[in-house]
């Protein structure tokens, strides 16, 4: 692709501020552009023939979020040297990307923690001094609770008087994410289960069918109403903890969100994020019965 813009140039109401790259495709290009109130933002300039996310947008047919974690603000066509182009603009996210991360010298590492109040003596000898060791010095700590489980007494004692204990002693508790899994068992505890098809998920479809989405709802809801009475989230944000399926790959543009929006978690996620969360369709996040995205003002 040749069709560099030049540096001062409108395009729409943006100014052209600098070239970032080309892509590996050769199909389009990125720039740095800034608005008219001066906010920074990312310009990928498609050539006329490429770009069909850009055409569904102005449709209306698909939502910015479907086309990856960045908001969309801006989109159109332009004439350019005869030939025709189209373009979107996205807000810019501060940070380095993974892939700058790691060319720079820099390894991401992933800690898989062991469970706790399995058995005592491990706990206090081994597994807690662990805990005390390691969260410290995460950028991102993710526990994760099954949401097809009833009780959650454990869960609450390990968040509170361990996770979130150790956390606050650091002068970290942004960093961490309560994800909800298995939001897709959830009907598995009910004895219609065994019988009733509307307690299965819809693997056809992938969601929850009209009466499991109606449980997950009020699951979920049980749950988040349960860790606020406890005052879990007296020292998280409520919108870190993401209800999804892990098995059916289901909402996990909610989980990918919410470790976008946690403290550091941009940094991990800039490069890999847009590309996973582009391939999953905005159709599999907004069929149970309430905007898991924006539910959780409690």
């Amino acid at each position: 692709m040749n069709a560099t813009l030049n540096i001062g140039q409108t395009i729409g109401d943006f100014r052209v501020e600098e070239f970032a790259k080309v892509s590996a495709d050769n199909h389009s290009e990125s720039y740095f552009v800034s608005g008219q109130d001066g906010k920074k933002a990312l310009l990928k300039l498609y050539l006329d023939n490429a770009g069909d996310d850009v055409v569904e947008y102005q449709a209306g047919k698909v939502s910015p979020q479907s086309l990856g974690f960045v908001p969309m603000v801006a989109s159109g066509n332009i004439e350019h040297n005869g030939c025709s182009y189209r373009y979107i603009v996205r807000d810019f996210i501060e940070g380095k990307r993974l892939s700058d991360i790691i060319e720079d010298g820099f390894t991401l590492s992933i800690a898989d923690m062991p469970g706790l109040k399995n058995d005592i003596t491990k706990d206090v000898n081994v597994y807690i001094p662990l805990y005390k060791e390691v969260l410290p010095n995460c950028d991102l700590i993710i526990y994760i609770i099954d949401a097809h489980t009833k009780e959650l007494g454990i869960d609450v004692q390990i968040l509170r008087d361990i996770v979130i204990s150790i956390c606050q002693k650091a002068g970290k508790t942004r960093n961490i994410i309560i994800a909800l899994n298995k939001i897709d068992a959830i009907g598995q505890s009910f004895p219609e289960y065994r019988t009733n098809k509307e307690y299965h998920w819809d693997k056809i479809e992938n969601r929850a069918t009209p009466t499991l989405a109606k449980l997950i709802t009020e699951r979920v809801m049980h749950i988040y109403e349960e860790l606020v009475e406890h005052n879990i989230f007296d020292n998280i944000d409520c919108n870190q903890s993401p209800a999804y399926s892990a098995v059916y790959a289901y909402n996990l543009q909610d989980f990918l969100l919410a470790i976008l929006d946690s403290e550091r978690g941009y940094i991990f996620v800039g490069t890999v994020a847009d590309k996973v969360m582009a391939r999953w369709s905005d159709k599999k996040s907004k069929n149970i019965g309430y905007d898991i995205s924006r539910k959780r003002r409690i």
